[in-house]
C-alpha cells in the first residue's frame, strides 16, 4: 500500500521521521506484515475497516519495528500485526 499524505501525517504526530517512510511502507504489504482478526488472516483494507487508520497505522508503527502488534477498536474488535518476515 502506498503511503499517503494523511497516513504521513500520522506517522509523523506518531514521533517517525520522512526516513521511517520507506520501513512503514513496506510493512503495510500483505507479503510484509500479516493481519489476524478472529484467528483469521484478514487483508490490510479489511484491518482498516475494523480499526480505523489512525489505529491501523498505530499497529503498523509498532510492527515495522519490533515485529508484531496488536490493536482494538473502541468496541474491543482486535487485530494482530505480524512483521516477522521484515527481520529476516
Amino acid at each position: 500500500m502506498k503511503l499517503t499524505q494523511e497516513m504521513k501525517r500520522i506517522f509523523t504526530g506518531f514521533g517517525h521521521n520522512e526516513e521511517d517512510f520507506a520501513q512503514l511502507q513496506s510493512a503495510t504489504q500483505g507479503k510484509n506484515t500479516i493481519c489476524t482478526y478472529c484467528g483469521e488472516k484478514i487483508m490490510h483494507k479489511q484491518a482498516i475497516e475494523i480499526l480505523g487508520l489512525r489505529e491501523y497505522l498505530s499497529g503498523i508503527s509498532r510492527s515495522a519495528y519490533h515485529g508484531s502488534a496488536y490493536r482494538k477498536n473502541a468496541h474491543g474488535d482486535a487485530v494482530s500485526f505480524d512483521s516477522w518476515r521484515m527481520f529476516r
